[in-house]
């Protein structure tokens, strides 16, 4: 008997494997997900229903169950890569750091620049002359003694401002009458007025005269040499300024200033920063000073001001003054109104209103995809992005959204309703291209994209199962789907979208009738998070007796009663269309 070598001699994970499976007309199926799919082949379906061994509903539910036991194998091994990363090999890495930053520490230490790397400028200590005095006193509304003490004086036709630090002119900055500025350069910049017995709280002002016009009016205070905007100084003085237990702000009423305190705020700490206000139509110290200086009371009236500091607003919190419009403009309009289906039972219990998120889960094959496909078409004028690798292709997707839009078979459809159909379609759903949207962050980043560009109002995740999920350090899956669903819902709250998700339960119990029960949002892995982080949950459920044209909609949770309350409705499907109608 003669006989042919089958056996490939070669490297099964090699490209030569590849190119000689395809040559022998094999399948070579790359992943596992990929290759249970092998179980839904209408061939493998019809051999197990013919032979009365597993029928398809029960293949799709062990296929399910499969497909849940790899992800959750993969997940396993990603957290214990996760953990290897975390506790040996960053620590290790962060250890050889430490070790670089102090080899770093002390070769700056041997070569470092010290003070005599900066400039020393040219300092005369001359008086001022007649010219200069006379404007600071007469126009500007400064004292002699105030001049005197920040140590001004005169270089040609020029006013010096030496900025002083541990008793040394470390810095000059030069202002003629024309108010040309130019500065010594090379020196070291810090802050005009550093010189002076400040104690626990320091004023920083945005120009020399408005430090001095504080000091006028008695209080100490500093001032950047540069402007508004530029932060040099801030480098050479941090360390001085967080020793200040307090820090005015007290920059110019002007877009520049408004900037330049909050960035120093930001940078030094907002809990610890207040704003000098100014006065409407008064744009720094100096002006006020000299606006008000005519007045008999005039440090009395300067000096009212500190009793009207501002707190920076902090990051994250909002004070009920913050929101007293908003609450005004609530009683006024009423809640948001939510989107409405057009079926009367389901509108008496439910509205979809935008910045929410709804969980949708069910029995697998109870109808989940196709009751929420139902929804979209029926909420008008809402504009969808859908990720949903649970109906690729996106072209079948396509043909079951007009079937429940028209109410009508795809193929019983006239070319001249499927164009009209397809332009409808255009214009109120975008699809998730899945080779380059799989993450949630991919999806929340699409979602802004979109939102700008065609303005959504609404996102499916069909189903939750099908997103990449990456476990961080040592996140457990239930830490984990809690940082998932608390990012959709900021992203619906933020957005102003709504987000449907549906996810498959995997608890499911049965009853004494050996029927599966209606399962719940703690019927999902992950659990309890899934019904808290949900605004509305709902749950789809076909009565095996009904013969699956029955279909129960479970609303389980309703977040806000002027969104809906829980209850139950009714519908009958029809299989040919997958169209839903009101019992």
């Amino acid at each position: 008997m003669e006989s042919k070598s089958i056996r490939f001699e070669g490297n099964n994970y090699s490209e030569e494997w590849i190119k000689e499976a395809a040559r022998r007309k094999l399948s070579n199926i790359q992943d596992v997900p990929e290759s249970m799919d092998a179980y839904l082949l209408e061939k493998t379906v019809s051999m197990f229903d013919r032979h009365g061994v597993l029928d398809k509903r029960e293949l799709e539910g062990r296929t399910e169950v499969r497909l849940d036991m790899y992800t959750k194998k993969i997940q396993i091994e990603a957290r214990v890569l996760g953990d290897l990363a975390i506790n040996h090999i960053l620590p290790t890495a962060i250890k050889y750091q430490s070790d670089l930053i102090e080899n770093v520490k002390g070769m700056k230490k041997v070569f470092e620049e010290d003070e005599s790397s900066y400039a020393v400028p040219e300092y005369n200590n001359t008086e001022l002359n007649d010219k200069a005095l006379n404007w600071l006193v007469e126009t500007r509304g400064l004292s002699k003694s105030t001049i005197q003490r920040f140590r001004l004086f005169s270089e040609g036709r020029e006013i010096g401002f030496p900025f002083i630090e541990n008793d040394k002119v470390v810095h000059i900055k030069y202002r003629s009458g024309d108010k040309h500025f130019r500065s010594s350069k090379g020196t070291k910049l810090t802050l005009f007025g550093m010189h002076l017995d400040h104690k626990d709280r320091i004023i920083i002002t945005e120009g020399e005269l408005d430090a001095m016009s504080f000091y006028e009016a008695g209080h100490l205070a500093v001032s950047a040499p540069n402007g508004a905007t530029s932060y040099t100084w801030l480098d050479n003085c941090h360390e001085w300024i967080s020793s200040f237990k307090e820090v005015i702000i007290a920059y110019d009423n002007d877009s520049k200033g408004i900037e330049g305190r909050n960035e120093i705020a930001r940078r030094i700490g907002k809990e610890k920063c207040k704003i000098f206000q100014y006065p409407e139509g008064i744009k720094d110290a100096n002006e006020l000073l000299v606006t008000i200086k005519h007045d008999p009371q005039w440090k009395a009236i300067f000096n009212a001001h500190f009793d009207f500091l501002e707190l920076f607003p902090l990051d994250g919190i909002f004070s009920v003054d913050d929101l007293r419009t908003k609450v005004f403009e609530l009683r006024k309009t009423g809640y948001p109104k939510g989107k409405l289906t057009g079926y009367k039972n389901l509108d008496n219990l439910v509205s979809w209103v935008p910045g929410q998120f709804t969980i949708i889960t069910g029995i697998p094959s109870h109808g989940k995809s196709e009751f929420t496909d139902q929804l979209l078409v029926q909420l008008r004028n809402m504009k969808w992005l859908i990720f949903s690798p649970e109906n690729m292709p996106y072209e079948s997707h396509i043909s079951k959204l007009i079937e429940k839009a028209l109410r009508k078979p795809f193929f019983n459809l006239t070319d001249s309703e499927l164009s009209s159909s397809l332009d409808f379609m255009n214009d109120y759903f975008t699809f998730c291209d899945l080779e380059k949207i799989k993450s949630v962050d991919d999806i929340i980043s699409i979602a802004k994209q979109v939102i700008l560009q065609k303005g959504i109002t609404g996102i499916l995740i069909d189903p939750y199962s099908r997103i990449e999920h990456t476990y961080i350090g040592k996140l457990t899956e239930t830490e984990y789907v809690r940082t998932i669903l608390n990012e959709l819902g900021s992203l619906s709250k933020n957005l102003g979208v709504h987000i449907i998700l549906i996810a498959h339960p995997t608890k499911m119990q049965k009853d004494d009738n050996d029927e599966f029960k209606v399962p719940n949002l703690y019927s999902i892995s992950g659990s309890a998070h899934f019904f808290n982080a949900a605004d509305v949950g709902i749950t789809v459920y076909r009565r095996p007796k009904e013969g699956f044209d029955m279909t129960e909609i479970h609303v389980q949770k309703v977040r806000f009663k002027w969104v809906g309350h829980p209850g139950m409705v009714e519908f009958n499907w029809t299989k040919e269309t997958g169209i839903y109608t009101e019992v």
